[in-house]
């Protein structure tokens, strides 16, 4: 169950390096769209390895209420807000590539996506945990 996470959290870096290098491959030259999709697409990477320090620390090493416990929701809105601002960023910066436009909405629901189902993973694998460890506890 643990390597479908990885796996999960690895397409997702995958997809922000794909936005990282868009416009490029796309051949889009007008500068604010490209810092916009260089700027999201990092972001989207950094959230990626935080996701996957926080699946090893938090489940491997660190105890139950840690610091990156409480930083998992914020990850998940933060998420969420960028693929949302990816879906609409082409209508409220006027794109005027219709790939990058295209591609923009495109991976922005597929990050909103990744967000949604680590959300959801997570509370699974929350409850598999908790049960393990009372298991655990009263053995």
């Amino acid at each position: 169950m643990k390597s479908l996470f990885y796996s999960w959290v690895i397409f997702q870096i995958w997809v922000g390096i794909w936005l990282f290098f868009s416009p490029f491959v796309l051949g889009v030259t007008e500068f604010q769209f490209a810092t916009n999709n260089m700027l999201f697409g990092a972001l989207v990477v950094i959230l990626g390895i935080g996701m996957i320090f926080y699946e090893y620390y938090h489940r491997e090493r660190i105890e139950k209420r840690s610091f990156l416990q409480g930083l998992f929701y914020p990850w998940i809105a933060s998420q969420l807000l960028i693929g949302a601002w990816l879906f609409i960023s082409p209508f409220m910066l006027g794109f005027t590539a219709t790939r990058l436009a295209i591609n923009d909405m495109l991976f922005g629901t597929i990050v909103v996506a990744l967000g949604i189902g680590t959300f959801f993973f997570e509370l699974y694998h929350r409850e598999e945990y908790e049960t393990l460890e009372h298991v655990t506890q009263r053995a």
